[in-house]
């Protein structure tokens, strides 16, 4: 496996939950029409362990 796909499993084996099927189309919805904007202050805290 290549260094990315190592990454990829790792990272799918700490999700904690799962989005409705609802919640996954609305987020397509938005960013197919450009007006989905991330939390970037929560992305960073993830990234830190910090949430």
């Amino acid at each position: 496996d290549s260094f990315a796909r190592i990454l990829a499993k790792s990272a799918a084996s700490q999700v904690t939950g799962s989005a409705s099927p609802e919640r996954v189309q609305e987020l397509g919805r938005q960013i197919a029409d450009g007006t989905y904007r991330p939390d970037s202050v929560k992305i960073a805290g993830r990234l830190l362990g910090l949430n």
